[in-house]
C-alpha cells in the first residue's frame, strides 16, 4: 500500500510517533521501585519466621538476628522514602 491510502504501516508509523511524544500522568504510573521493595519487604517474612521458630527450637543465632535487623531497617526506610519521593513529586518531571 502506497502512503497516499494511509495503509496500516503508515497508520502504525504514525500512533508510534504519538505515543513517543504523549506525556504520561506520573502519579497513576507504575513505579518498579516501589513494587520491588513492597515485595521484598513482604518476602522478608519468613527468615523471621524461621528465626522464630529456631529461638523456640533453643537455637539462638544472634549475628544472623543483628544482619536480619539491619537488613529490615534499611528496606523499611527505602520503601518510605520511595513513597515520599513518588508522592512529593521528585520522580515527576515537572517542566
Amino acid at each position: 500500500m502506497s502512503s497516499q491510502t494511509g495503509g496500516l504501516w503508515d497508520r502504525g508509523r504514525a500512533w508510534w510517533q504519538a505515543a513517543k511524544t504523549r506525556t504520561r500522568d506520573r502519579r497513576w504510573s507504575l513505579d518498579s521501585r516501589l513494587v520491588a521493595l513492597t515485595l521484598l519487604n513482604a518476602l522478608i517474612y519468613w527468615p523471621w519466621h524461621w528465626l522464630r521458630v529456631a529461638f523456640d527450637a533453643g537455637n539462638h543465632h544472634p549475628t544472623l538476628v543483628l544482619g536480619m535487623l539491619l537488613l529490615t531497617l534499611w528496606l523499611w526506610y527505602e520503601l518510605v522514602k520511595a513513597v515520599i519521593d513518588r508522592f512529593n513529586g521528585v520522580d515527576r518531571k515537572d517542566p
